[in-house]
């Protein structure tokens, strides 16, 4: 065997790019397993190790150990930056101006050794979104520009030929990700072939392998499945983003689109991979997960972990006063770091709508909108598309959902196949000949198969033959399309004539059909679905066949329910049973439970498993036509219900819009009061900074320069001026960038405040010729006769360009002024 060898690459990016950062890391960490590569890797003895500086604070500083690895004792420096370039820092005695300039060159330092170019530089390109109020604007806009003329000077100004590596731009975090994919498996090549300049590994690690399952099935990716979650990558970037800026978003998706499994391994591990800023705090939960159809239960189950007495009281009050939740999230986040971030996420959102209660529905709303007054609470649903309309009839819903909705489309044909291929290379599987491509396209073929395919996989990998994944167990299962349905029909066959015929009872507590149609899912507890051992048996033979699923709720006791949705319209025997007792299903408790008729098929099955006689028939007939007249009566009661809260709810909306129109008025007089306020405040700033100066002039220049002054000074403390001659005055008096300086007074050419007069007569001292001879444009163009003694005395500037131009500008003086 060759002798080991160690491949180190170094990522440099500041904290303005955490995803990027993360995708980075990511990234090298999949090449490990990709089955070309990793041959190589093992042929040739090469381990892959990563080197990451960065700390984890805005300021990016760097303080390296006195043993740390530097970028020129790398074979690889991937350098990414954005908006800002880092922190001033000393490294090895010397001053630098960024953590960023700094690895650019001590990495450098390569290109000087005459080894190869390893350098990867990328630059994203897209403009940040700054808030014009934002107290950090300057500075912010000051880094941005340093960064921008950072990659001008040293990338984009230099020929390709020229440059110290590939240096490429980009504008999503995903563009990112497939340029950094293919041009580091490029370069890494490049640096196998060039053993001088590797460095030897005395014990290379051996690459872990997934253990168990890299296909979870029908379950969804948990956080904990992160490294075996692929090709959902642009949107987890883009959910990332949107959930840093807002308080509420709700992924809506079609069933089986895969959503739960986008925030469980996608979105809260990148939170938690770039929480440079603020840490996460996810409280993941659905609405009924103990299946009791009360959502306040829920979420303290979920918070407590493991409720007793004390538990059920909070639940009891949560629903009571609605304004308790956000008292209990202060409290949390109070034992927190000031950066934490709550974030509340309902997973199965619908099932406000189908199997919980109705009287729950409103005060859990409250509850969540009380929650979000906390300006670090989040919140974060998954709906079902075919509910938006249900949530949107709720108005607080449907104003939450008016630009807080996040929707999410069906897989592209790349990324079912990184789902298909990334997890079978992290677990060291192979797929038999072109099985994987036939996965593929079965799939593709068929919109809305994702669960299919998932649940394909799951079964391929229980079937393997030792590493691989064999074309003859897809062939068993019938393909995806078919794999749920042979399975479901191959355990219903190996069932006995009573343990089948208990499977309308059992679906009866599992499946909630709404007066519309809809089906869904919902959950029941096992005692009382179990009613004797054949039901007992059928629930445990659809439970190893991972067709049901089992799972603890309150108090430890075990629930059952379906293991996904798709299995209501794969299996067609349940499938045509729903189909057959939708029409006799009567609704009852506003339309969350369903009691379905007897099918002639259902009675044959009762009258085999309980044996009842001829006699007791009528009585089953009694029982319908008692339950039809409680529900006409039920219907007449809801009816009047209805009525009253629709009246109910257009006094509050009336109450709502006049308690709306008073806040915007109030609003609006305090947002002008505080404009003003700032303006004032503003003025104050400048006046403090700018009056020392203009009485050392008055001092020291000649009586027309003194009278002139003290005339702009008289003008100038009645000024307010707006916020945007503000922002430039303090970049002209202020910056320590002379670009931004100059800048300023050309923008400021020909306003012809006071003020702003006087500012451009003290820049007219600046150090740097470029913002003296700008200040000379800027004076001119105000036509004012008191700035003619300034300009005469700016003929006389040692700088040749600023003296023409004040000669050029007085010959242009207009005569009437």
């Amino acid at each position: 065997m060759a002798d080991p060898r160690h491949i180190r690459i170094f990522i440099s990016a500041p904290n303005d790019i955490p995803d990027e950062r993360a995708i980075a890391l990511k990234v090298i960490d999949d090449l490990q397993y990709d089955p070309d590569l990793r041959r190589q890797f093992t042929r040739e003895s090469i381990t892959l190790d990563t080197i990451l500086w960065e700390a984890s604070s805005y300021d990016d500083t760097i303080t390296p150990a006195p043993n740390a690895i530097l970028p020129n004792q790398c074979d690889i420096v991937i350098l990414v930056a954005w908006s800002h370039l880092g922190a001033p820092c000393a490294i090895e005695g010397e001053s630098h101006s960024s953590s960023t300039a700094f690895v650019y060159h001590n990495a450098r330092e390569i290109i000087k050794n005459q080894r190869p170019p390893h350098l990867l530089a990328y630059q994203r390109i897209r403009p940040p979104a700054i808030r014009l109020d934002n107290p950090q604007l300057i500075e912010r806009f000051s880094q941005y520009r340093r960064a921008q003329l950072f990659f001008r000077d040293e990338f984009e100004s230099v020929p390709p030929a020229e440059r110290a590596g590939q240096f490429t731009q980009y504008t999503l975090p995903d563009e990112f990700r497939a340029q950094l994919d293919q041009q580091l498996r490029t370069l890494i090549a490049t640096v196998i072939e060039d053993q001088s300049y590797v460095q030897r590994s005395p014990q290379p690690k051996p690459l872990p392998l997934w253990q168990g399952s890299p296909f979870p099935g029908l379950r969804a990716f948990q956080p904990k499945d992160a490294s075996i979650f692929f090709g959902r990558g642009a949107e987890t970037d883009k959910l990332a983003a949107r959930v840093r800026d807002n308080q509420f978003v709700a992924v809506v998706g079609a069933s089986s689109s895969g959503k739960s499994s986008l925030v469980g391994a996608g979105l809260i591990p990148r939170l938690r991979e770039t929480a440079t800023d603020h840490r996460w705090i996810p409280i993941p939960f659905t609405p009924d997960n103990l299946g009791v159809g009360n959502p306040f239960t829920a979420l303290v189950t979920t918070l407590l972990r493991n409720p007793d007495v004390e538990g059920h009281k909070l639940a009891q009050r949560l629903y009571e006063t609605p304004e308790l939740l956000l008292n209990f999230c202060t409290h949390v986040l109070k034992r927190q770091p000031d950066s934490a971030r709550l974030m509340l996420f309902i997973d199965q959102f619908e099932e406000l709508f189908t199997t919980v209660d109705h009287d729950y529905r409103s005060p859990f709303i409250e509850a969540i909108m009380q929650a979000m007054q906390h300006p670090r609470v989040h919140v974060l649903v998954t709906v079902r598309s075919d509910f938006y309309g249900h949530c949107i009839n709720v108005a607080p819903l449907a104003a939450l959902l008016e630009n807080s909705t996040f929707p999410l489309a069906a897989p592209t044909r790349e990324a079912l196949e990184a789902m298909i291929q990334r997890p079978a290379d992290r677990a060291g599987l192979r797929f038999e000949g072109d099985l994987a491509a036939r996965i593929l396209q079965d799939t593709v073929e068929y919109p809305g198969s994702l669960a299919l395919m998932a649940y394909t996989l799951g079964e391929l990998y229980r079937r393997r033959a030792d590493d691989y994944l064999t074309i003859q167990s897809y062939a068993d299962l019938g393909g995806v399309q078919q794999a749920i349905e042979q399975q479901s029909v191959s355990t219903f066959n190996t069932m006995t004539d009573a343990q089948r015929a208990v499977m309308p009872h059992v679906f009866r507590e599992l499946v909630a059909v709404k007066a519309d149609g809809t089906v869904t899912r919902k959950r029941a507890a096992i005692s009382h679905v179990v009613r004797d051992a054949h039901t007992q048996a059928f629930i445990g033979q659809m439970v190893k066949a991972r067709l049901l699923s089992v799972n603890r709720g309150r108090n430890n006791q075990p629930y059952i329910e379906v293991a996904h949705e798709s299995l209501l319209y794969s299996w067609d025997h349940l499938a045509n049973w729903i189909t057959e007792t939708q029409a006799g299903y009567l609704h009852g408790n506003g339309g969350h439970s369903a009691i379905p008729q007897s099918t002639p098929q259902e009675a044959e099955h009762l009258s085999l498993d309980r044996r009842p006689s001829r006699r007791r028939m009528p009585s089953l007939r009694t029982q319908e036509d008692q339950w039809q007249s409680d529900l006409e009566e039920s219907n007449r009661d809801r009816v009047r219900h209805t009525q009253e809260l629709a009246q109910q709810h257009v006094e509050n909306v009336k109450e709502r819009a006049r308690k709306k129109r008073e806040t915007i008025e109030h609003i609006r007089r305090e947002s002008e009061q505080r404009r003003l306020f700032g303006q004032t405040l503003a003025w104050e700033g400048i006046q403090e900074q700018t009056w020392h100066w203009i009485e050392v002039v008055i001092q020291r220049g000649s009586l027309e320069q003194a009278e002139v002054l003290s005339s702009l000074k008289k003008e100038a403390q009645t000024e307010v001026i707006e916020t945007g001659p503000q922002e430039l005055i303090r970049t002209l008096l202020h910056s320590s960038e002379y670009k931004e300086r100059y800048f300023a007074a050309q923008k400021l050419t020909g306003k012809k405040q006071a003020i702003i007069i006087l500012c451009l007569l003290q820049a007219s001292e600046d150090d740097n010729e470029w913002v003296r001879q700008a200040t000379v444009n800027a004076l001119a163009g105000t036509h004012d006769p008191r700035v003619l003694p300034f300009l005469r005395q700016m003929t006389d500037d040692p700088h040749g360009d600023v003296s023409s131009t004040a000669n050029a500008a007085l010959a242009e003086w207009p005569e009437q002024v």
